[in-house]
């Protein structure tokens, strides 16, 4: 990579950067280019250059964050499915507990893309169903290895999951007082462990 394409791409990760930090702290409708530009440090110019629009710019924070979140995700190898499951639920909320603003982020598209068609809306939809589709094939692998139960419906069981994990995620940010993620964490383990086979258990 060229010194040119990697001042291109540091300025790219930094307009991504400072949309996430707006979009967590400010909501997506304090989302204009001038305030990224004061957020970035960077020219005007920048941000019309590598995005060109507000939903182009969107469309980019929601590609990093399924990004970030696949990397932490990698999956090992050697786990049953069970393991893979709990992992992810435990990596997913230790992530947030480090850093919220990219769960955060998704909350907020979420919420502003109900009932709103685009390509917005496309995008988040896809994250949530990744973040589902990943669950599920967690279970379906503990159903045919033996450590998860063989009654356990895969799709709706997943969908559980993710409701539990955002659940949390979002009673947090409304009021972090009275949640310690800490404690509810490992509540939300139980909750996986309930899937598992006796010899898991």
């Amino acid at each position: 990579m060229s010194s040119q394409d990697e001042r291109s791409d540091a300025a790219r990760r930094a307009l991504v950067g400072a949309a996430i930090e707006i979009l967590a702290e400010q909501g997506y409708r304090r989302l204009t280019f001038s305030r990224i530009q004061e957020v970035a440090g960077l020219s005007r110019g920048l941000v019309n250059y590598h995005f060109g629009s507000k939903t182009s710019l969107v469309e980019g924070v929601i590609a990093t964050i399924r990004e970030r979140y696949h990397d932490s995700m990698r999956a090992d190898v050697t786990r049953n499915g069970h393991d893979a499951l709990r992992g992810m639920v435990d990596t997913y909320l230790k992530r947030f507990q480090a850093d919220p603003r990219p769960a955060k982020v998704m909350l907020v598209l979420g919420t502003d893309s109900i009932g709103q068609p685009g390509s917005v809306t496309a995008a988040v939809r896809e994250t949530y169903q990744s973040f589902r589709d990943d669950l599920r094939r967690c279970i379906q692998l503990g159903v045919q290895d033996g450590s998860i139960r063989s009654d356990i419906d895969p799709g709706a069981h997943a969908t559980v999951i993710e409701a539990v994990v955002r659940g949390i995620v979002l009673q947090y940010l409304v009021d972090p007082a009275h949640v310690d993620l800490t404690t509810v964490t490992r509540a939300a383990l139980e909750t996986v462990d309930a899937l598992a086979t006796t010899s898991e258990r």
